[in-house]
């Protein structure tokens, strides 16, 4: 029995998050639940409004030079910026609560058809791409495909050479019942008497890929660590006597070729299988690629070995043993036991890896089929948008899991306050966006759809790493915060001697109440600055739809006649900012960063380039959307063994489109200029 359901089902956790902290649970995706009508029909507009945008034509893409020559509806809300190079630059500003933002990011990236589109996203929160209400994935991927067990004797072919018949090569999205079929293709090659299948979970640096359905649509594949084939050498009785015999015109070898096969196999360091690769190797000396070995008769140790063209258009078989095993069945071989079909209950919850069950495993769903056949999807896309990404070695994906195991050893205090406070903050901001009728995280998914459906082959995540803004929000905080804490601690503890001594000495009889007030007063206007930025967010959740789509539309353009011109903070959604100390961490740094990252996107120079979503073709045919980092990035940014592999810089993109937090945007036109300067990543890290 395979333990591939229970690591499905209890392993899918990776990285997601609603806030600037990296939280590490699944996605409430993965479980089943009930769907919003008000939220499900506005999936739905969005969904249609992605696919019916039109693939893109021959001719070159529009390019405005001024937000003012842009649609009225785009002006106020998106900053032009142009490149040495001569690529645009359309820096978008978003409310993440707000269904008219997710319009005017369709209408900018249908508008424009950039080649690539970034957002305000980064490694840690990448389970934001994923639909909270989506059914659970019936597809994993892993860059982890390993076979175990594999002699290293002369003849044998690599665990490499067997990794390259199977389904799950190559970062491919595969079923369950795929990871199944893989088990019982090595069991065919007539090698090996069992195999057994583990499947390992994934790091929270884990990332889903996302399969390109008919129509349009995107398929979230879940992440796992590694696939682990352990397979054990098949047992075949001793070769007592060996035939050859020659079919399809071909001559029969001669008699002292066919002798020296008969004592290679006599000589075999092991008996059984090593046996038939030594003699398969010695008749096929001299021969042509045309030809093949298969060997006939195995069970009674008297086999006979055939020569025989190989058909037109296939290639020599791997073992020569395969029609011993056909279907992974024959004499010295463990049948491969599938798994029965397992369906998850309609009450089960949406906690971490709740929708990792195999589900319809074995009968291979007719969606996740679809996913992983890729027919329909190859016709959305141009060739241009297909790239390569270049798998990690073994070597890099060691040190990738080294790394994430110490960045999930490491703790803090700090991280720990980070957490708390934005946590708080982003329930608030959630409940904001479902009296809207959008899911957290909806304008990320949005524009992925639409970015895909206008053409662009890559799509990256620009932002800092949570996980260091985190800290450093925290950091900053507890500095700013910290003399006023611990004056008004001081406050409230001389307050309440003072009041209780004067009430002694004038003989009133005591007042629990007065002096607690007294002592509580200093103490609570020391943490207002941290408390109300909460209490403003959740004013702000607590208004109707149209409150809050009034509330965050912009009243005036982000792009200013000045550089100068002070940020734009949306009343309740940018309540955050008000803690103290934290426009730096925010804000500031950020701004930099992003700034850097588009200008290296624009231009193609990898030292300020992200991790992105690459438009790939996987074997099998298949279109997936593969998480990738940059050829040449800044390992602190795009972290070595992570993802699929490394994609190239694009070359000589012409428009590029961020969509940003409209906080964010004069910040970063202000630091334009000094990001094309340079626009190395190191220094914000």
């Amino acid at each position: 029995m395979t333990d591939i359901a229970n690591i499905l089902r209890r392993n899918g956790q990776f990285s997601s998050g609603t806030s600037l902290h990296s939280v590490k649970q699944a996605p409430a995706c993965w479980g089943l639940r009930p769907q919003s009508p008000k939220r499900e029909a506005t999936r739905r507009q969005c969904r249609a409004a992605a696919q019916a945008a039109a693939a893109p034509p021959a001719s070159a893409p529009p390019q405005f030079h001024t937000a003012a020559e842009l649609p009225p509806s785009l002006r106020n809300t998106t900053a032009v910026l142009q490149t040495a190079e001569g690529a645009t630059a359309y820096v978008l500003g978003i409310s993440h609560v707000s269904k008219e933002s997710c319009r005017e990011i369709e209408q900018l990236i249908r508008l424009v058809r950039p080649d690539i589109v970034l957002l305000e996203l980064c490694k840690d929160r990448t389970g934001l791409l994923v639909d909270p209400d989506a059914p659970p994935p019936q597809s994993w991927w892993t860059p982890r495909l390993t076979i175990s067990g594999v002699p290293a004797a002369p003849g044998w072919p690599t665990a490499a050479q067997l990794a390259g018949g199977l389904k799950g090569r190559g970062c491919a999205p595969v079923s369950a019942a795929d990871i199944e079929d893989d088990a019982v293709a090595l069991l065919a090659t007539g090698l090996f008497r069992s195999v057994r299948v583990a499947a390992k979970p994934p790091t929270a640096a884990a990332a889903p890929a996302f399969a390109l359905l008919p129509g349009g649509g995107l398929q979230a594949v879940a992440p796992l660590g590694e696939v682990e084939y352990v397979v054990a050498p098949r047992q075949l009785p001793a070769v007592q006597q060996l035939s050859v015999r020659a079919e399809g015109g071909l001559a029969a070898p001669t008699d002292d070729v066919q002798a020296r096969a008969a004592a290679a196999a006599a000589a075999a360091a092991a008996p059984g299988v090593a046996a038939y690769l030594a003699a398969r190797a010695v008749l096929l000396e001299g021969q042509p690629d045309g030809v093949d070995v298969v060997f006939e008769g195995v069970e009674a140790g008297k086999p006979t070995a055939v020569l025989r063209p190989v058909p037109a258009g296939q290639q020599r078989s791997l073992t020569g043993l395969e029609g011993t095993a056909t279907g992974g069945a024959g004499p010295g071989i463990k049948a491969f036991r599938r798994q029965a079909p397992r369906r998850q209950a309609p009450s089960a919850s949406a906690g971490a890896g709740a929708g990792f069950q195999l589900g319809a495993a074995s009968k291979a769903p007719e969606a996740a089929a679809a996913a992983l056949a890729g027919g329909g999807s190859q016709q959305q896309l141009s060739a241009s948008q297909l790239a390569e990404v270049a798998p990690w070695s073994r070597e890099q994906l060691a040190q990738g899991a080294a790394s994430a195991a110490a960045v999930n050893g490491a703790g803090g205090g700090g991280n720990a306050l980070a957490s708390l406070l934005t946590s708080t903050y982003a329930k608030y901001q959630g409940a904001a966006g479902r009296s809207v009728g959008i899911a957290p995280g909806e304008a990320w998914r949005v524009a992925l759809r639409a970015a895909v459906a206008a053409g662009a082959s890559q799509v990256h995540l620009g932002d800092a790493p949570a996980d260091a803004t985190g800290r450093r929000l925290a950091d900053a905080i507890l500095s700013s915060s910290l003399p006023t804490l611990a004056g008004g601690l001081a406050a409230s503890a001389a307050s309440a001697v003072v009041i209780s001594q004067g009430l002694l000495d004038s003989g009133a009889p005591g007042s629990p109440a007065a002096v607690l007030a007294a002592a509580v007063l200093p103490l609570a206007l020391a943490l207002a600055p941290v408390v109300a930025p909460l209490v403003e967010v959740a004013r702000f959740a607590g208004m109707s739809a149209q409150q809050i789509e009034d509330t965050v539309r912009l009243k005036e353009p982000l792009q200013a006649a000045s550089v100068d011109a002070p940020l734009v903070k949306l009343w309740g959604e940018d309540a955050l900012l008000s803690w103290p100390g934290a426009m730096e961490p925010i804000i500031h740094r950020r701004d930099a960063y992003m700034a850097r990252s588009i200008a290296a996107a624009a231009s193609g120079r990898p030292e300020g380039l992200t991790p992105a979503y690459v438009a790939t073709r996987v074997p099998g045919g298949g279109a997936v959307l593969q998480y990738a980092m940059p050829q040449g990035g800044e390992p602190g940014a795009c972290p070595v063994g992570q993802g699929a592999g490394q994609y190239a810089p694009l070359a000589g993109p012409r428009n590029v489109v961020a969509v940003v937090g409209t906080a964010h945007v004069r910040g970063m036109i202000r630091e334009w200029v000094a990001a094309h300067r340079d626009a190395s990543l190191r220094p914000l890290l």
